[in-house]
């Protein structure tokens, strides 16, 4: 089973990493993490659902050029329990003396452009000069659920590139290309190209444009623009957005609409605290709109703010609060809530909708956050859900001295 496989590989890497940091230059840095979720289901079985996990960033040889990174999972959820396990990460990343080269083979997520999802495979990234660097990526699109699974190239293989240049230490342009096959056919072909920059150190901007070779329509365009100002930052942003929908979906039976979308806002500092507004107007298909209001006002201690919402979807009024308060220095009191009242789309009938949660943080060592959490909500399904979390965390660090 994997999960006992799991155990046996973290035990016997970490034992290894304690081991050898005695006697070589080696170090293994991370987070454990364990979490017990009490719950309830439609039919009042009650659900103990617990996840256990590992983050870690090792170097198993002495010159450090090699890393293994990875972040795991392992959980038991449902009635009746059952086990299963997610990969988000697990690859090992090595960097060239002269720091020009660096290759990384395994499951990793990439973020360049429109490479924006998760593989099984490797990338190869190369600095020809200072400012510029290209990378290729081959290998298998990641399953869905993250399981230990790798898919055949014919249902998953994915192949891309990408480019950058530095002007300066703030702006930069980027290009991208993915291309992903399904079925042993072509499912999504993209090409991507951004900017991003300053003027005079007050004023920054960042524009992308993600272009679908295979419909030959624009897949998604952004600008944003943002002036900072002693105490004062105005934003404003424009943003046009089709759903991704591969190739062989069913849903490509549909005309599918984008969606256009522009947002403003004004965020005022003094001191610790802060005040801001955002307006959002949403242009949908057929002549459709929707726009939105959000106030909020932030301070050391947390977060409270406002929702308004109308037009297409229905009306929309809320209010949210958000509460970090620090009783003692390694004791932190939680606490969040929120109340909307909202119209459904279709029918224009009101209902509430309140959440609410409270907890405590501890941190009895600095490795070790221990946190407690009980969460409430009702709607006009449910008269009350009441569930509670508990988290454990530990930071650990197996280094060696250079």
């Amino acid at each position: 089973m994997f999960r006992w496989h799991f155990a046996i590989l973290m035990g016997a890497l970490l034992s290894s990493f304690a081991a050898r940091g005695v006697a070589a230059q080696t170090s293994a840095n991370g987070q454990l993490y364990s979490a017990l979720y009490v719950s309830e289901d439609s039919t009042g079985t009650q659900l103990w659902d617990s996840y256990h996990g590992i983050r870690f960033n090792a170097a198993p040889l002495a010159d450090r050029s090699v890393r293994v990174k990875g972040d795991l999972r392992v959980a038991r959820r449902g009635d009746p329990e059952d086990w299963s396990e997610r990969v988000y990460s697990l690859y090992a990343d090595w960097a060239a003396p002269s720091r020009n080269v660096d290759v990384r083979v395994g499951r990793q997520f990439l973020y360049r452009g429109v490479l924006n999802w998760s593989v099984d495979g490797g990338m190869v990234t190369v600095r020809p000069a200072p400012k510029v660097d290209v990378g290729i990526v081959a290998g298998m699109a990641v399953p869905i659920d993250r399981s230990l699974d790798v898919r055949s190239w014919e249902d998953g293989g994915t192949i891309g590139a990408f480019s950058s240049y530095r002007f300066t230490p703030k702006s930069r342009v980027d290009v991208s290309y993915v291309q992903r096959l399904s079925n042993d056919k072509i499912a999504w072909r993209q090409l991507g190209a951004s900017v991003a920059g300053a003027f005079s150190g007050d004023f920054y901007y960042n524009g992308q444009l993600d272009y679908n070779l295979e419909k030959e329509e624009v897949q998604a365009g952004r600008l944003r623009l943002m002036y900072i100002v002693t105490q004062w930052t105005v934003s404003a942003e424009f943003n046009r957005q089709l759903p991704r929908i591969f190739e062989d979906s069913y849903f490509n039976i549909f005309e599918i609409e984008a969606f256009n979308q522009l947002r403003g806002g004004l965020h005022y500092r003094f001191g610790r605290y802060g005040a801001g507004a955002q307006y959002l107007h949403t242009m949908y298909a057929e002549d459709e709109s929707a726009d939105a209001v959000l106030i909020s006002f932030d301070s050391p201690w947390g977060t409270i703010g406002t929702a308004l919402q109308g037009g297409y979807g229905g009306d929309r009024t809320g209010v949210f609060g958000e509460i970090r308060y620090n009783v003692l220095p390694e004791l932190t009191l939680m606490a969040r809530s929120s109340y909307y009242s909202y119209e459904r789309r279709t029918v224009s009938i009101e209902e509430d909708a309140t959440a609410v949660s409270g907890g405590l943080r501890y941190r009895p060592i600095r490795p070790l956050v221990l946190q407690g959490e009980i969460q409430q909500s009702a709607n006009s399904y449910l008269d009350s859900d009441v569930r509670a979390l508990l988290r454990v965390q530990y930071a650990f660090d197996l280094s060696s001295p250079r």
